[in-house]
C-alpha cells in the first residue's frame, strides 16, 4: 500500500500535478500522474480517477500507479466511479483496486466476475482475494 501524505492542505506542487492531468498533451498528463505517484497525496485521488479512462494507455497506467501509492484514501473514489466508467476505465479501476488490496473492493470484484469482459474477469478473478475473500500478504 502507498503512504500518501495524510489529509490537510496539499502541497502546491500537488495542485500543479493535478492541473497537468487535464492538459491537452498526453505526455503532460502522463507526467502529471507519474509525479503524483512520486509525491502521493490524498487530495489527488479524485482527480486521478478520470485519468483511468484516458485514451492514452500510458496516462491510465500511470494513474493506476499513482492511486496505488495514495493508498486507502483512493478506494472510495474508485468504487464510486466504477458504475459510470467507460469499459477501459473500468479495467483500470479494477487494476487499481487489485493493487490496493482493500477489503472494501471485494464485493465489486466478485460482481465484476459476472460482467461480459474478459479483461474485467481476469482483473477480478486473477485476484485471489476476489475468489476467496481473503487478502494474502
Amino acid at each position: 500500500m502507498g503512504c500518501a501524505i495524510p489529509g490537510g492542505l496539499a502541497a502546491p506542487r500537488t495542485e500543479w500535478f493535478i492541473r497537468a492531468l487535464r492538459d491537452k498533451e498526453a505526455e503532460v498528463r502522463a507526467a502529471g500522474a507519474l509525479a503524483l505517484a512520486a509525491h502521493p497525496h490524498e487530495s489527488a485521488a479524485a482527480a486521478l480517477v478520470p485519468a483511468l479512462s484516458d485514451q492514452d494507455n500510458l496516462v491510465a497506467v500511470m494513474a493506476v500507479h499513482a492511486l496505488s501509492k495514495i493508498g486507502e484514501a483512493a478506494v472510495p473514489p474508485l468504487l464510486a466511479a466504477y458504475a459510470s466508467a467507460v469499459p477501459r476505465g473500468r479495467i483500470h479501476i479494477m487494476r487499481a483496486l487489485a493493487e490496493l488490496r482493500d477489503p472494501r473492493s471485494i464485493r465489486l470484484m466478485m460482481d465484476s466476475l459476472e460482467e461480459d469482459s474478459a479483461a474485467l474477469q481476469y482483473g477480478a478473478g486473477g485476484s485471489r482475494a476476489a475468489r476467496t475473500g481473503i487478502w494474502y500478504t
